[in-house]
């Protein structure tokens, strides 16, 4: 049967059109495999619920505090900021993305020790018992643990199964702290018994009585002010689970960092002559710039001295409890009247609180 040019024309019409749409609709976009990086960009935000983002936890480590949240499985990595456009990349056939979003509002570090003893920190995504870890973000924290951003920091990671159960992990010099993407909650372990910030470290300006080696005994001072005397010993000291020297603390324990500093200027006197209420000059002093002091220090539970790491002693104490730490200042001094060089030693005990847990 002869078909009329009419028909034909638009059965041709029709079979093109068809043509086209199913082009237009085809995604010719790359799918990643499990485990690669999608996305990873600084000032790219979620806040929650966004892509299905469930809230942000604070994770503590040794050297400061961040916040973190994370996507569940999702189809498509959001799009670019201000536009519709999608990304150039697919997920695998099958799977989806989780993305993870960092910032971090407080580098105050928790210690008397310094950020260059830190190890690297290591985040990752585990779908499924599969690990994948994210670069990008654990290297943004490295760089930014001396000086804050202020942005966000956020990556986005392929996964094979779109019902993937999913969990977000912190690791920090072997210990792994967990995060569930959808409730928020954070399972730290023992990260949870670190403080960070100022009111971490406790600094003394005494360490109590103090037992001076013979002959000599401190200078009094006097009630016009002549003669004053600042005690010999001061220190700062603070009970964390974690030392960068020693790693984690064995459990039922905790570390004792203690950071002992000398008073300046010290003067002290002869145990036979000490100075009336009109003395007007002690007979021996110590400034600050003299480089000739050493302290050790013992706990009077068990008599461990300690270890001394870059001149901070640090002991293995029960965790939250009391503890009586003598401590024992050698320094040289000199004679005001001969100009000769004298050396005593001040000993003391001092008892160290506890924290509540």
């Amino acid at each position: 049967m002869k078909v009329p040019l009419a028909t034909g024309t638009a059965v041709v019409l029709v079979v093109a059109v068809a043509t086209g749409s199913w082009l237009a609709l085809r995604d010719d976009r790359p799918r990643l495999a499990p485990g690669e990086i999608g996305l990873t960009e600084q000032f790219a935000h979620f806040a929650d619920d966004d892509f299905g983002a469930g809230p942000s936890a604070e994770v503590t480590v040794p050297w400061g505090r961040f916040t973190i949240r994370a996507t569940g499985v999702v189809e498509e990595i959001p799009p670019q900021c201000c536009t519709d456009e999608p990304r150039d990349v697919r997920a695998p056939k099958g799977g989806g993305w989780v993305g993870v979003q960092v910032d971090t509002p407080d580098l105050t570090h928790a210690s008397i020790y310094g950020f260059e003893d830190f190890v690297p920190l290591e985040v990752a995504v585990v779908a499924d018992d599969h690990r994948h870890a994210l670069p990008g973000v654990s290297d943004y924290l490295d760089r930014n643990r001396e000086s804050w951003s202020g942005s966000d920091y956020t990556e986005f990671v392929a996964v094979a199964d779109e019902d993937a159960a999913v969990r977000i992990e912190v690791v920090y010099d072997g210990l792994t702290q967990v995060l569930d993407p959808e409730t928020g909650e954070l399972d730290a372990g023992r990260a949870a018994e670190l403080t960070v910030g100022i009111d971490a470290v406790t600094r003394l300006d005494s360490c109590g009585k103090e037992r001076w080696s013979a002959p000599y005994a401190p200078l009094r001072a006097t009630d016009d002010g002549t003669n004053s005397l600042s005690q010999v010993c001061q220190l700062s000291y603070v009970r964390q689970p974690y030392h960068p020297g020693k790693g984690w603390a064995p459990e039922g324990t905790e570390w004792l960092l203690v950071s002992p500093a000398m008073s300046a200027p010290v003067r002290w006197t002869l145990r036979d002559d000490l100075p009336d209420e009109s003395a007007d000059a002690p007979a021996f002093r110590h400034d600050i710039d003299e480089e000739d002091v050493t302290f050790t220090g013992r706990l009077l539970l068990d008599g461990d001295e300690g270890d001394d790491l870059d001149g901070v002693l640090v002991f293995a104490v029960p965790t939250g409890e009391r503890v009586a730490l003598e401590g024992e200042f050698h320094f040289t001094g000199h004679d005001l009247r001969t100009g000769e060089l004298v050396s005593a030693r001040v000993t003391s005990v001092v008892h160290l609180p506890g924290l509540p847990r």
